[in-house]
C-alpha cells in the first residue's frame, strides 16, 4: 500500500486545459482520458485533506518558434503552473525539464514528496533532480509504457535510459495495470486501472432519461487498429445487414483509420456517422443520447500490457454500458465484457433490441472502494 502522510505532494504531469488551449494552441497535445485521469488522482489527494500542487509542462509541439511565457491557474481547486517552453522540436522538452526543475528548487520547502506522469523526460527528469540533489522521495505514476509503442527510435531508447535510472530512485508507484509490475523494482505500489470522472457522474445523474427511441452506439477515441476502429465498422456493417431497425453507430475521434471511416459513412449514411475530433461540450451532447459505449482495445497488442483503456472510465462515469473486448475485472454492472467478436454483435443486438439496458448509476464512493482503492496515503 503506498501512503500519502502528513504531505504537501508536488504533481508532475501533462494538464492541457481550455486556458493552456487559449494561450497555446495546444490541442492536439490533449488527451481527455488522461486529463480525467490526473484530475481524478489529484481529487482522491485533495480528498484525504492534503495539499496538491500541479506543474505541467502544457505541451507545445506547433514548431513555431514562439516563447510560450509560464503561468499559473488556479483549476479543480488547487494551483496548476503551466511551463515556459520555446516551440522548437527538442528545446520545448529541454525548456520544460529546466523550467519545471527550478520550480521544483523553488518550492523546496513547501513539500516533501513528488509524483511524476511516466517516464517522459520532462516529468520524469525534475523529480530525479529532487530525488538526488534535495533529498525528496519520489514516485511514479506509470501507465502507456514506451516500450511498447512504435514511436520515433532516439525517444524510445531515451525513455529507457530514463527509465532504467529511475527504477532505483523511486519510492513507490501506482500502476495502470498489474502486468507492470514486472517493470518496477519497488513493492510498494498501488493499481489504479482508471478513476469515475466525479464531474461527469454527476452531470448525467441530473439528466432526465432519455426520450428519443433511437439507439445508439458509439465508439470514441482513437481512429487506428489497436483500439478498434476497423473492428466496430465491421460488426456494424454486418448488424446493418442483418437487422432493419431504429439505430444508429456513432463514431468520435481521430486517427490513422480516418479514411477507412469516411468510406462506411458513405456506404451506409442512415446508420454510420463519424463527427470527427469535438470539443469537451460537444462530446458531452452527444454522450446524452447514446445507450452503449464500446471500448475494443485488442488485448494481444503489447501496448495493452502497458496500458488501461482509460476511455471505459470516462464511458461508465455516465451512467450508461460500455462493452469491452478486456476483462477489466471492475465491480460494476456498467461494464461489459465480450469474450470475442461474436459475443460483441450480439451484445450489441441485444442493446438494439432493447433486452440489454442501462444499469443503475453507481455513486463515485463506492466505486472508489470497490475498483480504485484510495491513494489517500503514500509512504
Amino acid at each position: 500500500m503506498i501512503y500519502l502522510k502528513n504531505s504537501h505532494i508536488i504533481y508532475i504531469v501533462q494538464q492541457i486545459t481550455d486556458k493552456s488551449i487559449s494561450k497555446r494552441n495546444n490541442e492536439k497535445c490533449l488527451s481527455p482520458a488522461g486529463l480525467n485521469k490526473s484530475t481524478g488522482i489529484i481529487s482522491l489527494i485533495q480528498n484525504s485533506e492534503y495539499k496538491v500542487t500541479v506543474l505541467s509542462p502544457s505541451f507545445v509541439n506547433n514548431r513555431t518558434g514562439k516563447i510560450y511565457k509560464n503561468f499559473h491557474e488556479k483549476y479543480h481547486g488547487y494551483d496548476l503552473y503551466h511551463s515556459l517552453i520555446w516551440d522548437i522540436p527538442l528545446i520545448n522538452i529541454l525548456t520544460c525539464i529546466l523550467w519545471i526543475s527550478n520550480e521544483v528548487f523553488k518550492k523546496r520547502k513547501e513539500y516533501n514528496k513528488i509524483l511524476f506522469y511516466n517516464y517522459r523526460p520532462e516529468t520524469a527528469i525534475p523529480a530525479f533532480f529532487a530525488k538526488i540533489f534535495l533529498k525528496k522521495k519520489i514516485y511514479l505514476e506509470y501507465e502507456d509504457g514506451y516500450f511498447a509503442l512504435d514511436i520515433f527510435k532516439p525517444l524510445k531508447w531515451t525513455i529507457a535510459l530514463i527509465e532504467m535510472i529511475g527504477d532505483r530512485l523511486i519510492s513507490g508507484a501506482i500502476l495502470v495495470t498489474e502486468k507492470l509490475e514486472s517493470r518496477v523494482a519497488t513493492k510498494n505500489i498501488q493499481i489504479i486501472p482508471g478513476i469515475i470522472d466525479q464531474e461527469l457522474f454527476d452531470y448525467f445523474n441530473e439528466l432526465p432519461p432519455k426520450s428519443d427511441p433511437t439507439k445508439v452506439i458509439m465508439f470514441a477515441g482513437g481512429l487506428d487498429e489497436i483500439r478498434g476502429i476497423n473492428i466496430f465498422l465491421e460488426i456494424a456493417e454486418k448488424i446493418i445487414n442483418k437487422i432493419d431497425s431504429n439505430y444508429e453507430f456513432r463514431i468520435t475521434g481521430k486517427g490513422s483509420l480516418e479514411p477507412v471511416v469516411h468510406d462506411y459513412v458513405k456506404k451506409y449514411p442512415d446508420k454510420i456517422f463519424y463527427y470527427g475530433f469535438v470539443s469537451r461540450d460537444h462530446l458531452l451532447k452527444l454522450y446524452e443520447h447514446v445507450d452503449a459505449f464500446v471500448s475494443l482495445q485488442k488485448p494481444e497488442y503489447e501496448f495493452s500490457t502497458a496500458s488501461s483503456p482509460s476511455k471505459v472510465f470516462e464511458f461508465i462515469s455516465t451512467g450508461k454500458i460500455c462493452i469491452g473486448l478486456i476483462d477489466l475485472k471492475i465491480n460494476t454492472e456498467n461494464y461489459i465484457y465480450a469474450e470475442d467478436f461474436n459475443s460483441l454483435e450480439k451484445l450489441l443486438i441485444d442493446i438494439i433490441n432493447g433486452s440489454i439496458r442501462k444499469s443503475p448509476l453507481i455513486y463515485q464512493s463506492d466505486l472508489h472502494i470497490c475498483i480504485f482503492n484510495s491513494i489517500s496515503s503514500i509512504s
